[in-house]
């Protein structure tokens, strides 16, 4: 083997291990992940079609935000995508997603479409079910384009669309129409992921780690579950505090504790795995119902005051009594329980009503009045010992 043929074996290897080989059918969409060049198609659609200009899927009005201009940019792929190069993103920390493809004052139309991505995808953007996220006609065929806050030296307003919010485990396909046919196949990419707040990318899907937070009474107890996609048995589990190993544990803090669980091991497409999660649990504080005095009454009289099953606090707390109404059956203090129903952290709380035993009403005296004279008020309440209220006929004294 000469010289200059090993010279070249080595060129190409090198060139295929630092470049992506971009597909032109979605179904056979690879993994984009690090700043390396990309290589696209120059010609040619791939064995399916998969847009239909101006459809759900590929809308003519452009589904993002403004651009940094202010203004809207141009539809999707309003041509269905000439020459597609497909791609998927893998979200493996949250923030937001920004990327680029190609150079200023490169060459080209680059025009792009992303929709969220799923198993489903290709069917639902073939079957026009799909709507993107982003997208850009390129305004300015300049071979450089992309999404951005802030945007790169050179860029044109309308090659690019404003930066995505994104989630760790999301993903995303992206369809990259070379609608100029551009010869040059080894197109630079590159994702702000050294920017404070971007979006880091994965070379392989991320599974998510979850875990359910929760809110008790002081004393119970709660399960808390991790929880990755699939769930599968090659994941280990590490709890803090507590040291326990199993995806759920059961706890009862006396006051609000934030527990953090690690998963490690390999997810259900062989991925390694090695996420952590936090859960709170919230202990809230006992509260105390209120309620409005019901008033006394006679003894076997009508009793018309019910028992609220919501007491005055904000927000108010439902519940029973016991008894579960008012008698006038007996004399003297009566006492009923109210009972919280459990979804409130609440004590229970007693109202005492007083029956009192029938009698004459007994008023004090009013002196001897002079005639025309000016005549005190007659009272409102008795003088016994438990006094009665009532009214008097006629109401006022006349002299």
């Amino acid at each position: 083997m000469n010289k200059l043929y090993k010279t070249l074996l080595l060129f190409l290897l090198l060139f295929w291990s630092f470049s992506s080989c971009a597909q032109p059918d979605c179904v056979d969409a690879i993994n984009i992940c690090a700043d390396q060049p990309l290589v696209i198609t120059p010609s040619g659609a791939g064995s399916v079609i998969e847009l239909t200009t101006g459809s759900f899927s590929n809308p003519s009005t452009n589904p993002g935000p403004v651009n940094s201009a202010g203004t809207l940019n141009a539809g999707c792929l309003l041509s269905a995508g000439p020459n597609p190069t497909w791609m998927i993103i893998n979200i493996a920390a949250s923030g937001s997603l920004e990327f680029t493809f190609g150079v200023d004052a490169g060459t080209g139309c680059l025009d792009w479409i992303m929709w969220p991505y799923s198993p489903t995808a290709c069917d639902e953007i073939i079957a026009n079910t799909l709507a993107p996220i982003r997208c850009n006609w390129n305004g300015a065929c300049e071979g450089f384009t992309g999404m951005a806050t802030i945007l790169p030296p050179g860029a044109s307003p309308t090659n690019f669309e404003a930066a995505l919010p994104v989630i760790a485990g999301q993903q995303f396909i992206i369809c990259l129409s070379n609608y100029s046919s551009v010869t040059n196949l080894n197109l630079p990419l590159n994702f702000f992921q050294t920017t404070p707040g971007t979006a880091n990318i994965s070379c392989t899907p991320v599974l998510p780690l979850t875990v359910n937070n929760a809110s008790i009474c002081p004393g119970e107890s709660v399960t808390l579950t991790a929880n990755i996609p699939g769930n599968p048995s090659t994941v280990s589990y590490l709890w803090s505090p507590g040291g326990e190993t199993t995806q759920s544990i059961t706890v009862s803090p006396i006051s609000s504790t934030t527990y953090t669980v690690s998963a490690s091991g390999f997810g259900i497409n062989g991925a390694p795995i090695s996420n952590s999660a936090t859960s709170t649990v919230t202990v809230n504080a006992p509260i105390n119902p209120t309620f409005s005095q019901i008033l006394p009454f006679c003894n076997n009289s009508v009793v018309t005051a019910v028992l609220p099953t919501n007491s005055t606090n904000l927000p108010p707390i439902s519940g029973t009594w016991n008894p579960p109404t008012v008698s006038s059956a007996t004399v003297g203090s009566q006492v009923y329980t109210f009972t919280p129903t459990n979804i409130y952290c609440a004590n229970t709380a007693t109202m005492s009503v007083i029956t009192i035993p029938n009698g004459t009403a007994s008023v004090n005296p009013i002196n001897t009045l002079c005639i025309n004279s000016v005549a005190p008020l007659l009272p409102s309440t008795s003088s016994n010992a438990v006094p009665y209220q009532g009214t008097w006929n006629p109401p006022i004294i006349s002299t």
